[in-house]
């Protein structure tokens, strides 16, 4: 039996290969600073502060809870 997904919780990530496309990349920006992105693997990655947004099936999760906090190398 399938467990049933709860409100707020995101699927987990499937590479579906699909590119996020060049016009939508260029309006998209840091939920929290507001800088440009950029795509790094299976996540769109704030290029001021690291913050790593997932794409999941092809779609970006824009809202900041659900952005992984850059490393302590970014």
């Amino acid at each position: 039996m399938k467990r049933r997904q709860r409100e707020g919780e995101l699927r987990p990530r499937r590479k579906t290969g699909m590119m996020i496309h060049p016009d939508l990349l260029t309006i998209l920006v840091c939920a929290d600073d507001h800088h440009p992105l950029t795509v790094e693997g299976d996540a769109l990655v704030c290029a001021y502060c690291g913050r790593r947004y997932p794409i999941v099936d092809g779609i970006p999760v824009m809202l900041p809870h659900n952005a992984e906090a850059p490393t302590a190398n970014s």
